[in-house]
């Protein structure tokens, strides 16, 4: 697939050895989940706390990890970075990119499921 959607579905089957019906699961599981994971980026970008926002990347980061969503895992790392660095300037526009990458993503996998239901 294209993963400009930020879904690697190839990818993802591999890893979880072809199981369609788990890859379906996955998906599911991350759209009930994603909004709380976005609420606590925005929340921590707003209070300008960089434990919280590394957090929050982090987490955020290992939840489209599982699609193969190479650009926001990237962005994310990126944010965890300049988290560290305290670099308060860069938090905004990473913070943005990495949410909109996620929108992205969850596009694609609700047209998946649509696709395969």
């Amino acid at each position: 697939m294209d993963t400009s959607s930020g879904f690697d579905k190839a990818w993802m089957l591999n890893q979880i050895g072809g199981d369609l019906g788990l890859l379906h699961e996955v998906a599911k599981v991350f759209l009930d989940d994603y909004p709380r994971l976005q609420e606590q980026i925005n929340l921590a970008l707003q209070a300008q706390d960089s434990t919280a926002l590394y957090s929050a990347a982090h987490a955020m980061k290992s939840a489209v990890g599982n699609f193969g969503a190479k650009a926001a895992v990237n962005t994310a790392q990126s944010l965890e970075r300049a988290c560290k660095d305290g670099d308060a300037a860069a938090y905004p526009a990473l913070a943005a990119a990495l949410l909109q990458g996620v929108e992205t993503l969850a596009q694609a996998l609700v047209l998946e499921l649509e696709h395969n239901a």
